[in-house]
């Protein structure tokens, strides 16, 4: 997972990859079944934060402006999205936390400022 800053928002990138492993007869094979990056754009300035889903890096356009549709939804202090294509789909959850210097991280689930 890659974090890039920008402004009041953050940007992640995810590398989803599913394969199987065949071992049967000479040496072995993988066979890809879903390989594809999904990104989450953390908008921090807004109380409380909001996190969208992408597939394609355009959120870095100095114009853009989030889909309403591609809002994550937020379940019990994380956000849920969904990853899904030909062969594979799955429900994941990210949560983020603000990680003292000392002490045990807690929830980061409002803006900032």
């Amino acid at each position: 997972m890659d974090s890039i800053p920008f402004g009041n928002k953050r940007e992640i990138c995810l590398d989803f990859y599913v394969g199987e492993r065949d071992l049967l007869g000479l040496g072995f094979s993988d066979n890809v079944i879903f390989r594809k990056q999904y990104y989450i754009q953390v908008l921090i300035a807004k109380t409380p934060i909001e996190l969208y889903l992408h597939t394609d890096e355009k959120f870095a356009q100095p114009d853009f402006t989030p889909n309403p549709a591609d809002k994550m939804k937020e379940v019990d202090g994380a956000w849920e999205f969904q990853v899904q294509d030909t062969g594979f789909e799955g429900t994941f959850q990210i949560e983020i936390d603000c990680v003292p210097e000392q002490g045990h991280p807690e929830p980061f689930l409002s803006g900032i400022g």
